[in-house]
């Protein structure tokens, strides 16, 4: 059933000939917002054909840039534009993207995105293809139908600091959700500050030294970033160690993103871990507004 090479070729040619013309050959653009190899269909003689439009949009031949206001499209194919940006505004590329990522999968013939596999906790620590040590977090599935977790990709995925996790990839299939990071060979903090166990408390250099590293990390998510992001869950269990003790911030289930100017938020539910939580997340009204001192509160708890 697999195809040759001459097959393949004429295939990713006719399916970029069914692009241009939603883009160019109608008297309206179609943005399709949801290239896959599920959504090209072939018929007796191989030709294919673009499908499902369940998400497209029509916009005028002279717009380049449109608006949304909703993500859309399949996690795996999206343009980067559309997860880890405002989604002010987007552009025809969004459906080249797409393609680019079914080409690679016509050309490897295997799926862009690793399947990852789920360990008997919430993280587990597996081998990439190129031989790179990474964590794998599975997550349960929330009601909210993938939002909760399309939003934790698009914060984490606009993150670059030392002292913050990056995501190296995700995997979002049915059921499954999962998160890849680099693996942390020393844990999580909780593991060494609250242990008895000998050879695995911190020195007093090394706790004032992590201490230092998170506290960048936090000044970098309030203020080094295009937008403002609060954590919320700030607490030993969610600062990381790599295998030179650099702490590294993590789990971003529970973080929300404002604009750099905006002084306080308002909240309508309580977000975070007791014993963390800063006071006004506990004894105010939570339409009040909140300020991001609530992140370094958790920090000195």
């Amino acid at each position: 059933m697999s195809l040759d090479c001459k097959k393949l070729y004429k295939i990713a040619l006719g399916i970029a000939r069914g692009i241009e013309y939603l883009h160019r050959g109608c008297d309206m653009q179609i943005l399709h917002f949801d290239f896959k190899p599920h959504n090209i269909l072939l018929d007796k003689d191989f030709t294919p054909k673009v499908f499902d439009f369940g998400l497209m949009r029509l916009y005028p031949t002279e717009y380049n840039i449109v608006s949304l206001i909703a993500t859309r499209g399949n996690l795996g194919y999206m343009a980067p534009e559309l997860v880890y940006k405002n989604l002010g505004g987007v552009s025809y590329k969004v459906d080249v993207y797409s393609f680019g990522k079914l080409l690679m999968e016509m050309a490897a013939r295997r799926k862009n995105e690793d399947k990852v596999r789920e360990g008997t906790g919430p993280c587990s620590k597996e081998d990439s293809r190129s031989g790179r040590e990474v964590a794998v977090k599975i997550l349960k599935k929330g009601k909210t139908n993938g939002r909760d977790f399309i939003g934790e990709v698009a914060t984490i995925g606009r993150i670059h600091h030392v002292n913050v996790v990056g995501l190296i990839g995700y995997c979002f299939e049915g059921s499954k959700q999962g998160l890849v990071y680099d693996f942390m060979h020393n844990g999580s903090l909780d593991k060494h500050i609250f242990s008895r166990e000998q050879g695995i408390s911190l020195e007093c250099k090394e706790v004032y030294e992590i201490a230092l590293g998170v506290a960048r990390g936090i000044e970098y998510l309030h203020r080094g970033c295009d937008i403002q992001i609060l954590h919320f869950d700030i607490k030993p269990h969610n600062i990381l160690l790599d295998k030179d003790f650099t702490p590294k911030v993590s789990d971003f289930g529970l973080t929300r993103l404002y604009p750099t100017d905006y002084n306080t938020v308002s909240l309508t539910a309580e977000r975070g871990t007791l014993g963390y939580m800063a006071p006004e997340l506990v004894f105010k009204n939570l339409g009040a507004s909140l300020t991001k001192p609530m992140s370094i509160v958790s920090e000195n708890c």
